[in-house]
């Protein structure tokens, strides 16, 4: 592979990070960001060199291509949700897929377990910042092959300087890598980028394309727990509280047309997505439906399974049970609520790769999604038409995903009345056990 800090790099390389950058936040920042940062051994086809004389890139602009732009897998490292926002679906239009982290320590743990081909990081972070990140992550790569004195050299060379001796995003700052006018904000914003050291892989050196999974390094990567919650009252005071707000939830058929803001359905699916899971593959996808369209193709679907289910699937001791709750196949709550989120529940990763205890994973996030509702003061349901395949046909969703739950989510009706049958809980001696030895 080809060093950084040499100056036969490819000119190819830069132009790559010129044209990603460019695709990304536009021709203002293109200059900095091929100042300050570099590929190593990209492994994809690249953008033809620039002509003389060129130094950026417009968005939009036609490039020559030596051959098409291989699909990249991304880590986006970003704390503002409007900038994550943009970047992400630039690179959905553009073929490529993303990981999210919101700080340097949630990308590490990320770098550890999976493969990049690019990562693209903001500097200032909460927790741990994109330039500690970054060198923590180069210190560790390198670690099996370098001294303390290597150590030190790959610190010193995290952020890459410029002829005069400055950071490179300093140079930025003061009027671009070159001098000349100050870079625009938007520059400055940029300098964080992380070019890819080819690609980013498992936790220790950087393994090449064809190298062997046995040879990657898988030590876990610890990050100090900074940012605890810690409750301002003594832990049982705050549980009893915590009760007293949970222990009202009620599953609601009677909704009202309120709106409901799409701000709102994107936090409460945030704090569901806090959820843990086996190995941390996080194999779930929420699908909020907000269309009328698309809730009456919901609606016609599920009543169709649900007239099946209670005429001819049911057994009458299910059916017996289900009578005190006065469930029947009309749902007209499925037009009525202003959002569905329909859970799915990934059987495998979106590359193709194994995920572990799917189910109790996307348990457990949908009852973070339950309890995030109603802290927001949304009712929900728990409704699971059987079979749900066609949740998945009528979203469009692939075969790797299957219909978890749908949970109609709004605002309960002025009139809304809930089955007695369904208030009354176990008492607590019932469902909890201290043994003793």
């Amino acid at each position: 592979m080809p060093n950084p800090s040499s100056p036969k790099e490819p000119r190819q390389a830069r132009h790559g990070v010129r044209v990603l950058a460019a695709s990304l936040w536009g021709a203002g920042c293109v200059a900095a960001i091929a100042a300050a940062f570099w590929f190593q051994d990209l492994r994809y086809a690249l953008p033809t060199p620039p002509p003389a004389g060129h130094r950026d890139v417009p968005i939009g602009a036609e490039v020559g291509l030596a051959a098409p732009v291989a699909r990249l897998h991304v880590l986006v490292v970003e704390d503002q949700d409007v900038n994550l926002r943009v970047v992400t679906r630039m690179l959905g239009k553009l073929g490529h897929t993303c990981n999210v982290a919101r700080d340097g320590a949630q990308a590490l743990a990320l770098l550890a377990a999976g493969t990049y081909a690019v990562v693209l990081m903001d500097c200032h972070m909460p927790v741990l910042s994109g330039d500690e990140a970054t060198v923590r992550w180069r210190e560790r790569a390198h670690a099996d092959r370098g001294t303390d004195r290597e150590r030190a050299r790959l610190r010193s060379r995290a952020l890459p300087r410029g002829g005069d001796g400055r950071l490179a995003h300093e140079a930025a700052d003061a009027g671009g890598p070159r001098g000349g006018a100050p870079a625009p904000r938007r520059a400055r914003a940029a300098r964080g980028l992380i070019a890819a050291r080819g690609p980013f892989s498992h936790g220790g050196p950087f393994a090449t394309m064809g190298e062997p999974r046995e040879r990657r390094a898988m030590e876990p990567i610890f990050v100090p727990h900074t940012n605890p919650f810690v409750p301002t009252r003594p832990p049982a005071e705050a549980a009893r509280e915590l009760h007293g707000v949970l222990a009202r939830r009620r599953s609601v058929r009677h909704f009202s047309d309120r709106p409901v803001p799409r701000e709102a359905i994107e936090w409460i699916v945030r704090c569901a997505t806090s959820a843990p899971s086996g190995a941390n593959k996080q194999p779930w996808r929420f699908v909020a439906v907000g269309d009328p369209d698309l809730k009456r193709r919901i609606r016609l679907a599920a009543e169709e399974e649900e007239r099946a289910f209670y005429a001819e699937r049911a057994s009458e001791r299910w059916l017996d049970d289900l009578r005190p709750l006065g469930t029947d196949e009309h749902k007209e709550f499925l037009e009525v609520a202003p959002w569905l989120v329909v859970v799915f529940r990934l059987v495998k990763g979106d590359d193709g790769g194994q995920v572990y205890y799917s189910d109790e994973s996307v348990g457990i996030a949908t009852g973070f999604l339950l309890a995030a509702a109603h802290l927001a003061g949304l009712a929900t349901l728990t409704h699971t038409p059987s079979p749900m395949k066609f949740l998945g046909d009528v979203l469009g969703r692939p075969a790797h995903e299957r219909a978890y739950m749908l949970v109609p989510m709004g605002y309960p009706a002025a009139d809304c009345r809930v089955p007695a049958h369904a208030i009354p809980r176990r008492p607590l001696d019932e469902v909890l056990i201290f043994p003793e030895a």
